[in-house]
């Protein structure tokens, strides 16, 4: 879709004459460029759509994708989720749309009722033209949640004025309400115009919640241990979560060790092989390098009782031997 007047893709659920609810729509694998004056992609309302897959571009006086309770009809109070995932924005909001005031590639306005219960994955917003993501009016913002969203250059038109709130440049995330929660998964931003680059109000909450997966930062050592001893493998690992651990031996989980450190007492010639564990969160996982342990048998005991004789002491014997027949002829 090219060169549209208005709306690319839009769901309108309509209540006149008693028509139901809209639900269960799906905008799947579209490309739409060079829309003007509305959003390329926009859902007024209903329960159960899904927008997936798209390439949305080059939108002018616009949004890319717009939710909003502006219009008559069904809005967002019935809504049990909205997936909107896997798409790409580029070069999408304005600083003047027909309005005479500003949209991000982004935006939710929930004008007169609340926007509830959306969820946006795996989103690229590029050169957002305004801010990257833009929230508000007064109606409240609940279950609205961002995840792993790649947020790279806003500002592009350069443009600070605003009618909705104090002056300032593209941001990663702009809110002008203090009425409502937005939670942000693993969003991460880079060459945004505003700084600070998120412009959160005092009332309004922004929650951002940021995961990484498990890294190694020390590997476990290999080892060598005498037969009946002790011995212990440890590896040093970050991650947000708080990572878990599972140790192998030989490629096979050892049963309860499940932490940063492995011990092993009473070692026996049946443990020598390699050991690696396995670090994970919800972020990822990561496996460690092998670390072998060797076991040399354990040396013969010197007691009595028909015992066998201890290497170094019949050493030290040949030596007293041997020094007390020297001296005997030099005598």
């Amino acid at each position: 879709m090219r060169n549209n007047g208005d709306d690319g893709l839009a769901c309108w659920p309509d209540n006149t004459s008693d028509a139901p609810m809209e639900v269960n729509n799906s905008f799947l694998h579209n490309t739409i460029e060079n829309d003007w004056r509305a959003g390329s992609i926009g859902i007024f309302g209903g329960s159960g759509h899904k927008v997936q897959y798209n390439l949305i571009k080059d939108s002018y006086m616009a949004a890319g994708i717009r939710l909003c309770t502006t219009f008559s009809g069904f809005h967002f109070e019935n809504n049990s989720g909205i997936l909107l995932s896997d798409n790409t924005l580029i070069n999408c909001g304005t600083s003047q749309d027909i309005g005479n005031t500003e949209s991000g590639a982004i935006q939710l306005e929930a004008t007169t009722g609340p926007i509830n219960n959306i969820t946006f994955t795996n989103i690229d917003i590029i050169d957002a033209q305004r801010s990257a993501i833009q929230v508000g009016k007064s109606g409240g913002f609940t279950g609205v949640v961002f995840n792993n969203i790649q947020i790279d250059g806003t500002g592009v038109d350069a443009t600070t004025a605003s009618t909705l709130a104090a002056p300032h440049g593209g941001a990663a995330f702009f809110a002008y309400t203090s009425n409502g929660t937005v939670t942000f998964n693993d969003v991460s931003y880079v060459n945004v115009e505003n700084v600070p680059p998120l412009i959160v109000p005092a009332g309004f909450t922004l929650i951002v919640n940021t995961t990484a997966a498990p890294v190694i930062t020390a590997q476990p050592q290999s080892k060598s241990v005498v037969q009946g001893g002790s011995v212990q493998f440890a590896v040093v690992a970050t991650g947000t979560p708080t990572p878990t651990y599972q140790w192998y031996f030989n490629g096979s989980a050892i049963s309860g060790a499940t932490a940063a450190t492995l011990s092993l007492s009473g070692v026996q010639s049946t443990n020598a092989g390699n050991y690696t564990v396995v670090i994970t969160n919800s972020a990822g996982s990561v496996t460690s390098a092998k670390a072998t342990l060797t076991v040399t048998p354990s040396e013969p005991s010197s007691g009595g009782g028909g015992g066998a004789i201890d290497v170094r002491f019949l050493l030290a014997l040949l030596v007293l031997v041997g020094a007390r027949c020297c001296a005997k002829r030099q005598l």
